[in-house]
């Protein structure tokens, strides 16, 4: 059995997403927002150019459904956070 190991891409793309989600409860909703995009962004792009063997933990189908997905993920928060209304 192998042991489960985080790599620098997992915890790159959690970091900006918990970051994100602190910067929206200190109130600055759509600042949040986009940090919390810029990180799914930034999996997208670790994906699209990192060989395989340092992505495994960010890898859940092929590269190409995984780059889609991480960049649609990112487009459509930001998108969200942004028409949000603020008073």
């Amino acid at each position: 059995m192998t042991r489960f190991r985080l790599g620098i891409p997992w915890l790159g793309v959690v970091a900006l997403v918990i970051a994100g989600l602190v910067t929206v409860m200190a109130g600055q909703v759509r600042v949040g927002g986009g940090v919390m995009a810029l990180g799914l962004f930034a999996g997208a792009m670790m994906r699209a150019v990192l060989p395989e063997r340092y992505v495994l933990d960010i890898k859940v189908r092929s590269r190409t459904v995984d780059i889609a997905g991480y960049a649609l993920l990112a487009v459509v928060t930001l998108v969200a956070f942004g028409v949000v209304k603020l008073g």
